[in-house]
């Protein structure tokens, strides 16, 4: 059995035009979001075996917050440029090429392809897309990520951050 969470970037700013995509930094609320949905996210799952980022800013951020709540070394966090600006199939060649020995990973990355991804894995269209910092728990009932197909995928939970308003 593996478990895959796809993690989708935490509100990103918009107010510096002048600055390249790939540079675009989290907004304070997207800092807030990030910290809340992550502390959250170990206490029903725990830590991922492996955690994937997207070189954006943005995503390389959340990876590192969510990194944070889980005590997870920052210099472990990888960042493969096949996640950003990509397809669905540049998504998928990242999960398959996972070691057979992770049982578990986070992939942070961008939508709409993130999106995509999930209603692809689940063989569902009608999946909503992913909210900023939201995560699509999906499990497989496989031996090896490069067996993954719609066939063996489950999506068991979604989490975001209007799920977890503060008391």
């Amino acid at each position: 059995m593996k478990k895959l969470f796809l993690l989708r970037h935490a509100k990103a700013s918009r107010e510096f035009p002048f600055i390249k995509d790939i540079e675009r930094p989290l907004t304070e609320r997207g800092f807030h979001d990030a910290r809340l949905v992550s502390e959250q996210f170990k206490k029903k799952f725990g830590t991922p075996g492996i955690l994937i980022s997207s070189p954006a800013i943005r995503a390389y951020s959340t990876a590192v917050v969510f990194a944070s709540a889980f005590h997870y070394p920052e210099d472990r966090i990888q960042l493969n440029g096949k996640l950003y600006n990509s397809s669905v199939e540049d998504y998928l060649e990242v999960i398959m090429e996972l070691a057979h020995s992770c049982e578990t990973a986070m992939i942070v990355g961008h939508n709409e392809v993130l999106s995509e991804t999930v209603k692809k894995l689940i063989h569902d269209t009608s999946f909503e897309s992913l909210r900023t910092c939201g995560v699509a728990v999906l499990s497989f009932d496989i031996n090896s990520w490069n067996s993954i197909s719609s066939k063996s995928c489950r999506l068991e939970s979604v989490l975001f951050p209007a799920l977890l308003k503060e008391v």
